[in-house]
């Protein structure tokens, strides 16, 4: 949102995030440090405490999918698609569908240029392009002629990329790591590999992360050393949760991941899927004997159909979306013979890879909102 906001792609379009956890406060404080730290006033933060506040409409989580309104406060798209299961399509779907209702042109960045950079133009040799050299400006756009779009003193201008260079001296194209975030949602982004784009204007380098663009404190950020560099798939254990029995689980399931990881084999598939499916089943009902997740009660909440601000409803449409790797790719290795497979390799790397970049995202991003909260369950 902060990218779209920041674009002006959209212009004459808010942009809202409203927190509705039972520590909705607390949540949007972290999100305006975490994520909204450098959005223009158009991208409103804000929190619903009381769930007489809740919408009388059919709503869900931003997860699950955005609610668009047109100019007159009329609902033109309910929900778009959900990114737990379309991802970047996901973010393609609302700017579409936003294109559509302001009659604009295509998304303007479509080359996925590091909005926010500040950047110095080099290297122009026309009369008039002599004159903007030196120029610093910040990057908010880019466009089908591959050129990015950069905000100078005298308006917007259109360079290649090779004018360009960062202006705050970042390693830009450097992997590097997260740590040291002490926030509740900043630790479940420690140890997480990401490659830095560019630095912005208040000091912070733009680091890429899996499914989002961060901007972060230097002193939060660790280089990688070059064999993990090198090894993009080794990803790091994922973090306690403050529970022994989905600790010993989650133990188990990085075991197996680990075991597919080195034979790639269908059984040790098999048993990735199998150890998976008896730790989510265990975890859905955890959560639900304890309460947690339960922000909202729909049915007291809206009108008409049924609203799900649950955190547990996101929780368990992200394990069926797991599962659903795991059994699209069995689906595609039913004819492997047993004596093959027991050489391994049957199985592609690629296969393995994603399934544990799943496993440590859902952990990351899911699991880690009920550390330490279940232990006496």
């Amino acid at each position: 949102m902060v990218a779209w906001a920041r674009g002006g792609q959209f212009a004459n379009t808010c942009f809202m995030c409203v927190c509705v956890d039972p520590n909705a406060l607390g949540t949007a404080k972290e999100f305006s440090q975490l994520y909204f730290a450098s959005a223009p006033e158009s991208l409103v933060n804000g929190y619903i405490d009381g769930r007489e506040d809740f919408p009388k409409f059919q709503a869900q989580l931003g997860c699950q999918g955005f609610i668009i309104f047109n100019s007159k406060h009329q609902i033109v798209a309910p929900s778009t698609l959900p990114w737990m299961q379309h991802r970047d399509g996901a973010f393609r779907d609302v700017e579409g569908k936003i294109g559509q209702l302001l009659d604009a042109a295509a998304p303007q960045n479509p080359l996925n240029a590091p909005v926010g950079q500040h950047v110095r133009v080099v290297g122009l040799t026309s009369t008039a392009g002599m004159e903007l050299n030196g120029q610093i400006g910040e990057v908010v756009g880019s466009q089908d002629t591959g050129r990015f779009l950069v905000k100078l003193t005298g308006g917007d201008k259109a360079f290649r990329p090779e004018n360009l260079e960062d202006a705050v001296g970042a390693p830009v194209g450097r992997l590097v790591k997260v740590a040291g975030l002490t926030s509740a949602k900043g630790m479940a982004l420690n140890g997480q590999v990401g490659k830095v784009l560019g630095g912005a204007g208040n000091g912070r380098y733009l680091v890429q992360l899996r499914e989002t663009t961060m901007s972060l404190r230097t002193d939060n950020l660790q280089e990688v050393a070059g064999e993990e560099a090198d090894s993009g798939e080794s990803l790091d254990r994922v973090a306690s949760v403050g529970h022994s029995g989905m600790d010993a689980q989650h133990d188990a399931c990085e075991d197996a991941l680990e075991d597919l990881y080195q034979k790639l084999s269908v059984e040790s598939l098999l048993r990735t899927r199998q150890e998976f499916a008896e730790h989510f089943a265990d975890e859905e009902k955890l959560l639900q004997e304890s309460g947690f997740g339960g922000a909202a009660d729909c049915t007291s909440c809206a009108e008409s159909g049924s609203n799900d601000f649950s955190a547990l409803g996101s929780h368990t449409a992200d394990h069926k979306r797991i599962l659903a790797l795991a059994d699209d790719a069995l689906s595609r290795l039913k004819g492997v013979c047993e004596k093959s497979d027991a050489l391994g390799g049957t199985v592609p790397k690629e296969v393995a890879v994603a399934l544990r970049k799943a496993f440590v995202e859902h952990a990351t991003m899911y699991d880690s909102l009920y550390e330490g909260k279940l232990e006496g369950v």
